[in-house]
């Protein structure tokens, strides 16, 4: 209480930098890993935060450097923490990410790295890149590097070849079948022998040209996967893997297309049963709407993050 006390009589003391390194209270705080004194002081006196040393650091950076793991913690789960302040660059041109990476504290370091509030692309005035600091294994999806990593984990890349493998080659199966065994089968007689009954349909139309897209793009997705399996160099191996995704996803769609416009083709005839089961073969779309744009902007934060790298 009494502490308080004088922090809300005298804020600008807080401010007083003292020693040799010029530590303010706040710097003293976090090297000493007290997290009830960090608190009161971001209470009565918020623009401390902002403050650093004679070396250009905040109290992040002194934190990290004293591996006070708890600090740390605590303080990137408080969302009111500035950006400014996660990402601030010392005068090597360190932040507290590198930092971290630089003491080899694990813990301490994937708490900042999961962090999406926190660059991944940063490089200090010694031009190591913030990536390149960390020695130990970690999950590049969740930390939201994983087109932007230095250079591409053979690990990573034979979980999403085999994944993506076998959901190419399904869609690829199923389409070649569908494609053969078209629906409401064939006629057996007459001059128009061997060709659909429903060929003059325009939904059978719309069915044949949605199956046969998803055929085609699940081959050519199937075909990337060939293609970077010999490839050697880290940009054209991603290249492949990323047309292979788009590609994959293309054909995903265009057979959800085909079921509903063969089912409608098909059951034609029972007007309310076909309009059902293309309701609900359509909700396939609505669900998919977020997944796919949480992928969207996955993809160009990732993507802002490579230009801001190759920059730097």
């Amino acid at each position: 209480k009494i502490r308080k006390l004088l922090f809300k009589m005298q804020p600008n003391q807080i401010k007083v930098r003292t020693g040799e390194k010029e530590w303010t209270l706040l710097h003293e705080a976090a090297h000493n890993g007290d997290v009830s004194i960090i608190e009161d002081i971001i209470k009565f006196c918020p623009s401390c935060l902002e403050l650093v040393d004679n070396e250009g650091k905040n109290f992040l950076h002194i934190a990290a450097k004293s591996e006070r793991v708890q600090v740390v913690i605590h303080f990137l789960g408080a969302r009111d923490i500035p950006n400014s302040v996660l990402n601030a660059e010392d005068s090597d041109g360190n932040t507290p990410l590198h930092i971290a990476a630089i003491t080899k504290n694990e813990t301490m370091t994937l708490s900042f790295l999961y962090d999406p509030r926190v660059i991944k692309t940063t490089v200090n005035k010694d031009g190591k890149h913030v990536l390149d600091a960390i020695i130990f294994p970690y999950d590049k999806r969740k930390a939201g590097v994983l087109d932007i990593a230095g250079k591409v984990d053979q690990s990573d890349l034979k979980d999403q070849r085999e994944f993506d493998l076998v959901v190419g080659a399904l869609i690829a199966t199923v389409s070649f079948t569908a494609g053969i065994t078209v629906p409401g089968g064939y006629i057996n007689e007459g001059p128009n022998e061997g060709t659909s009954v429903l060929s003059k349909k325009l939904s059978f139309a719309a069915f044949i040209i949605s199956n046969n897209l998803a055929l085609i793009s699940s081959l050519y997705a199937v075909f990337s996967h060939f293609c970077a399996r010999h490839l050697r160099e880290d940009v054209d191996i991603i290249y492949q893997l990323n047309v292979a995704k788009f590609c994959t996803f293309a054909s995903i769609y265009c057979m959800m297309v085909a079921f509903i416009t063969g089912s409608f083709a098909v059951l034609a005839n029972s007007n309310w049963l076909a309009i059902v089961v293309c309701i609900n073969s359509c909700s396939f779309f609505i669900f998919s709407c977020h997944p796919m744009w949480k992928i969207a902007m996955q993809r160009k934060s990732s993507t802002a993050a490579s230009q801001h790298k190759r920059s730097t």
